[in-house]
């Protein structure tokens, strides 16, 4: 019992010590950020968006650079809370989470009082107030005046639910095709969450309302009333010591602490490209010790370790233990538990190779089950070399054809049989895994996933959906997979009580056939049909039966067969569907305001072929292509080379792919000859 006990205690004190060596990390990183996002730095590298730029070179996502912004400007008004935020004032470190807080409320008049309720608040309390203050006409807490919300302003997560719904991997393929339609409509990379309350939107205005009466997937105490009743018995776990020295991260950090002091002293100073490479520098250092913490979070998990430390949960111990996002916490240590089966992709990301989102979404598509030799290899290659946008495309096209679910009921049984053979954009034939896990796709196979004709989504979901139909083994159409959503309390409960409503609308629609009888309705969607089978079977009719019915009544809904997009000529319709309503510059999620480029000029030449033409947006168009922050070359739409970025940063790619610092170079001069002769070279 008490190896245990020293055990536990030595696990938070390594994660204490871990937190230290990040939050030293953050002071500088802020004030780089800061200035970054005060130049809008990113138009120099190619970027129409912060939130490009974040993903692609940063590996961060950009509300989280806009929050690290905030924080370097209140640091630099209030330097007082840099040391509040690391403890150097002889406090408790209030930490990354609550300093953000802080910064978006207090002036140098309030910061004291700001400061002393970090530090004896929950932070579920202290957003709160800050919430309360911010929204009160004279904000700033009882201390003075404090910061208005701006417009523009990214508030902080408030009360979040994770909701968890398992179900068949088709499904979680169906609401993937959804979601890729949902965002050609809107017209950007638009957040699930947003995608999430126009389900709910949509369904509240069909003929099957959400009842008045939910039932909850998942019953249980609310988790804001338990942390909050936690805190409450343990004083804000006043039993467990206030910090850690962050000797322990230094010393596995130590080939870059010189690289920190040289960082620290010019961080948020010099040009674009040194504000770029700064930032990059920081987050190399922070990307080991959050690895590391990753580690020692799944661990601890697994032996169960948060009751005894008298916390909820991983979200719930990094959010007030370490002051870190709750979000950074469980990414972190689920990452840590995937990657113990995939030692090569392990050892790139802890190396920082390959990043957390990357990592996430490889792991998705390989699964759990055992990989044929050299398999992991060619995804930890992929991951290297290709943008965040060529990956998501992948696990979307890889789970759209059942592939990438080797543990699965629903794709094993194919795999036994069925070879693995190549999609058609137009018959969209299924595409099967030899066991041993998917390969990465090809650059045409990639490219044929990205067509988007009328009413490819409505098919590829009814499609999808009957996939979890299909007869395996005698049985019913099991779960194999979990769709997860961090959302507001509020969202989650209206997206609970839809699908919970929808789930109820088909039990009585199908019960009104006896069960005896042949189901009247040939061209029956697959959630009805699926809803049947488990009646006549005298099974409950489960969730995600309701959730596939929401997203078939969406995609038949906006994706029709009459027109895709704005009425044009059909040559330049045909290369927007070609390229999937979309720019094609690489790292670019735009999809409004799209023009059609010609590759060669027609004032130079330049044909009106297919082959001559590609979509862009009008920012990589007309700023980019015209305005020099970017340039594309070659044949499209597979033989393509951009530059992109001014000369002096530019980078070289080829759909999606990072090429070599020689095409680089050749790109930077803008020679056609050059730059197509060292891409056709390179491998």
């Amino acid at each position: 019992m008490r190896a245990g006990e020293d055990r536990l205690r030595c696990a938070d004190r390594l994660a204490l010590s871990l937190k230290a060596g990040i939050e030293r990390i953050i002071i500088p990183l802020s004030r780089a950020a800061a200035a970054f996002v005060r130049e809008r730095a990113w138009f120099a590298f190619g970027y129409a968006r912060l939130e490009d730029h974040a993903r692609e070179r940063f590996g961060r996502s950009g509300r989280w650079v806009r929050n690290l912004a905030v924080l370097g400007e209140a640091i630099q008004s209030t330097p007082r809370l840099a040391a509040a935020l690391t403890g150097d004032d002889g406090g408790k470190p209030i930490g990354w989470v609550a300093a953000l807080a802080v910064a978006r409320i207090a002036t140098p008049e309030t910061l004291t009082f700001w400061i002393g309720l970090a530090r004896e608040s929950t932070v579920r309390d202290l957003q709160d107030a800050v919430r309360r203050a911010r929204a009160a006409p004279d904000v700033g807490g009882p201390m003075g005046h404090g910061k208005a919300a701006a417009a523009d302003d990214v508030d902080d997560d408030g009360d979040r639910e994770l909701v968890r719904l398992f179900v068949p991997a088709p499904v979680a393929s169906a609401f993937d095709e959804a979601l890729d339609l949902y965002r050609a409509v809107e017209g950007h990379h638009a957040p699930v969450t947003s995608f999430i309350e126009m389900l709910v939107a949509e369904s509240a205005a069909s003929a099957t309302p959400p009842d008045v009466d939910v039932v909850p997937l998942q019953a249980g105490p609310n988790h804001a009333e338990r942390e909050q009743a936690l805190a409450g018995a343990t004083g804000s776990w006043s039993h467990l010591p206030q910090a850690a020295a962050a000797g322990w991260a230094s010393q596995l950090a130590d080939d870059g602490l010189e690289s920190l002091r040289v960082v620290e002293s010019e961080a948020g100073e010099g040009d674009h490209a040194a504000l770029d490479r700064q930032i990059r520098t920081l987050l190399q250092l922070e990307d080991v010790l959050q690895a590391r913490l990753g580690r020692v979070l799944a661990e601890m998990g697994e032996r169960g370790d948060w009751p005894r430390l008298m916390f909820d949960g991983v979200g719930h111990y990094g959010e007030e233990r370490l002051r870190i996002s709750r979000t950074t916490a469980e990414d972190r240590a689920r990452a840590a538990r995937t990657l113990r089966s995939r030692p090569r992709l392990r050892a790139a990301y802890e190396s920082g190779r390959v990043g957390l989102e990357a990592v996430l979404l490889i792991t998705r598509i390989l699964g759990s089950a055992p990989l044929a030799e050299g398999v992991e290899q060619s995804w930890v290659d992929r991951g290297i070399e290709a943008t965040i946008k060529r990956l998501r495309d992948e696990a979307r096209a890889l789970g759209c054809r059942g592939a990438g679910r080797q543990g699965s009921r629903w794709s094993h049984a194919r795999n036994q049989s069925k070879p693995r053979t190549r999609i058609g954009a137009a018959d969209e034939s299924q595409m099967f895994d030899p066991q041993g896990g998917p390969s990465p796709l090809e650059d045409a196979e990639w490219q044929e996933s990205l067509s988007r004709p009328p009413g490819c989504a409505r098919r590829r979901v009814l499609r999808l959906g009957l996939e979890t139909l299909m007869d395996v083994g005698g049985e019913l159409p099991s779960p194999d997979v979990f769709l997860r959503f961090r959302l507001p309390a509020d969202l989650a409960a209206a997206i609970v009580g839809t699908i919970e409503s929808r789930r109820r609308w088909l039990t009585s629609t199908v019960e009104q056939v006896p069960w005896d009888q042949q189901w009247p309705d040939p061209a029956a969607l697959p959630s009805v049909l699926a809803a049947r089978t488990f009646s006549t079977r005298s099974r409950r009719v489960p969730s995600w039966v309701g959730l596939l019915s929401i997203l078939e009544e969406f995609v038949c809904t906006w994706d029709t067969t009459a027109r895709d997009g704005p009425s044009r000529a059909a040559v330049k319709q045909a290369i927007y569907i070609r390229d999937g309503w979309r720019c094609m510059a690489p790292g670019c999620t735009s999809r409004r305001n799209l023009e059609d480029h010609h590759l060669v000029y027609r004032s130079r030449g330049g044909n009106n072929t297919s082959a001559n033409r590609i979509c862009l947006c009008r920012f990589h168009h007309q700023r980019g292509e015209h305005g020099g922050l970017s340039s594309c070359v070659g044949t499209a739409p597979l033989g393509i080379t951009w530059r992109l970025g001014r000369r002096e940063v530019a980078q070289a790619f080829r759909n999606e792919r990072r090429l070599p610092a020689a095409v680089a170079a050749a790109a930077r001069v803008r020679s056609y000859g050059a730059v197509v002769a060292v891409a056709g070279a390179a491998p």
